[in-house]
């Protein structure tokens, strides 16, 4: 609940707390979040069912791992892994290239993707230039839909989508927003 009414402030446009506290999971004692580390687990049971454990020590939350799909983050990653998306991208690779060819976000939006293909007789990598904190996307050629999130954080009039290793672009990603915090004031 936390995140959520963080989240509920930053989109409503209200002032975000100076800082937040979590709670160590061994002893309950309080932490910056930016001192925090997040593990993300669907096996264990959480404070009100929130798949997440603080530690303020990572090798503390990187002993209680036990699944090969658990993940270690910080407070930035957690905001992003569980995070409700401001927009969510319906989209399709095909010989064509991307549909829509332009996708279009706000700076700070989180980004939820949704991508599939059709008529590929191959698995297809994407890379988002100019995001590589998203890395390469495999979209399979059988048509099964991957999902991954990116946090608009650059504004650009053309991110282009591209297939790893290959300059031409398959899409692009437009993001909306100001570049320096002169240009937000204004």
């Amino acid at each position: 609940c936390l995140l959520r009414n963080h989240e509920a402030r930053r989109k409503g446009g209200q002032r975000l707390p100076v800082e937040l506290y979590f709670a160590d999971h061994r002893d309950a004692a309080l932490h910056p979040a930016q001192a925090v580390t997040f593990l993300l687990s669907e096996h264990m049971p959480t404070v009100m069912d929130s798949r997440v454990l603080c530690f303020a020590d990572r090798e503390a939350a990187e002993a209680m791992i036990r699944h090969e799909d658990e993940r270690i983050t910080d407070w930035e990653g957690y905001k992003l892994a569980r995070g409700v998306p401001d927009r969510v991208i319906e989209l399709q690779f095909g010989a064509a290239g991307m549909v829509p060819a332009l996708v279009e976000s706000t700076k700070g939006d989180l980004l939820l993707w949704k991508a599939t293909s059709s008529g590929l007789d191959r698995d297809l990598a994407v890379t988002i230039k100019g995001y590589p904190e998203v890395g390469r996307i495999t979209v399979p050629a059988s048509g099964e839909e991957v999902v991954f999130r990116m946090q608009a954080v650059r504004p650009g009039m053309g991110f282009p989508v591209v297939e790893a290793g290959v300059d031409g672009p398959l899409g692009m990603l437009r993001v909306h927003g100001a570049h320096t915090a002169e240009e937000e004031a204004m």
